[in-house]
């Protein structure tokens, strides 16, 4: 009878600590936001714009499980970085979001973002169907809409160019109508919510990509590539890649969830990339 109890003790035990591990481990990879710094030579980068730094984010996805007290903590990481402009690169917004009401308090959030060169906005697949809802929101905080159009950014005598597309599932993208007015030996950073896109962008000049989506997976098994990943995001999941088009593509995880409010060997991220002159190097 001792030994049986021994191990039938033994054996709760090991499962309460394996899910005890594996809740703490959930946890963790859910509310640690990671900074994730990188350098990136690119070609044609103007004098002026060598070593600018880029803030970006994606896939809040604002809603039950993304709360303006959450939000504001992403606000207050990525100030502290100090980049000289920021790109939020689409799905602000949950889907099972329906009222402006509901959102409020957390795009309002998103005002106090600060960078001398603007801070820039794409819609996902999940903000787009509402985005009517949440486009008024967004610009009276003075961030500045991207949907299929450009930004032409001025440092002295030089110009650097921020391309906004709209989103590829729900939206429509129009590549003429975005680089109409720039010229062809421009350097360009395209923002598009989704990433596996790239390849569609060989006759358009693309110094660098920056995109979401694909929240790295969100629930990642050790030692293996993600079970789950969406549409257009299976090519360019997570972080640098060379596109079949020839330009890098960076690909963030995101900060949110959804579907469930979870993380695991995908850690919400914050990504601060700085430039530099490909011949300067």
């Amino acid at each position: 009878m001792g030994k049986e109890f021994l191990i039938g003790f033994t054996t709760a035990l090991l499962v309460v600590l394996f899910a005890a591990t594996l809740a703490v481990g959930f946890f963790w990879h859910q509310q640690t936001l990671q900074i994730v710094r990188l350098s990136l030579s690119v070609d044609g980068l103007p004098p002026a714009w060598d070593g600018v730094r880029i803030g970006l984010i994606s896939d809040l996805h604002i809603g039950t499980y993304m709360n303006a007290s959450r939000v504001q903590r992403v606000v207050r990481r990525l100030n502290a970085q100090r980049p000289d402009f920021i790109v939020i690169a689409g799905d602000t917004v949950d889907v099972r979001v329906t009222e402006a009401q509901e959102a409020e308090p957390a795009l309002r959030a998103l005002y106090e973002l600060e960078a001398p060169y603007g801070v820039y906005l794409v819609f996902g697949n999940h903000d787009t169907p509402r985005a009517h809802l949440w486009r008024p929101l967004i610009q009276q905080g003075g961030i500045r809409i991207l949907e299929n159009e450009h930004v032409a950014l001025q440092k002295g005598d030089d110009t650097l160019y921020l391309v906004g597309l709209a989103d590829a599932l729900y939206g429509r993208i129009d590549l003429r109508r975005s680089w109409q007015g720039i010229p062809e030996d421009a350097c360009v950073i395209l923002a598009v919510h989704e990433p596996d896109v790239a390849d569609e962008f060989a006759d358009w000049p693309v110094a660098l990509q920056l995109s979401g989506h694909s929240h790295g997976g969100q629930i990642v098994l050790p030692f293996s590539r993600p079970r789950y990943l969406p549409p257009l995001a299976h090519k360019y999941y997570s972080g640098l890649y060379t596109s079949e088009a020839g330009h890098p593509v960076y690909t963030t995880r995101g900060v949110g969830t959804s579907q469930v409010p979870f993380r695991f060997l995908a850690r919400p991220e914050i990504t601060i990339i700085t430039l530099r002159d490909s011949e300067a190097c």
